[in-house]
């Protein structure tokens, strides 16, 4: 029975990213850019993907990131 409130859906939606931030975690660059985080820790590994270690953490940092991508597409 219906108790008038709205029925929520159980499905696991990915969470929404800022749309600027100074830097993102992989999984989170992978998501934006559409490219497999096995990819882009293969670059960074290899001096192509500029990222920031923070601890045990990799961080991409954004306008980097942005510029390494935005050549790479024009080329």
């Amino acid at each position: 029975m219906n108790s008038g409130s709205p029925i929520r859906e159980t499905s696991q939606e990915e969470p929404d990213l800022p749309a600027e931030r100074l830097a993102y975690s992989v999984d989170e660059a992978a998501q934006l850019t559409g490219l497999s985080r096995d990819l882009l820790y293969d670059q960074m590994r290899r001096g192509n993907l500029p990222y920031v270690k923070i601890g045990r953490r990799r961080r991409a940092e954004t306008n980097a990131w942005r510029e390494t991508v935005g050549r790479t597409m024009s080329s």
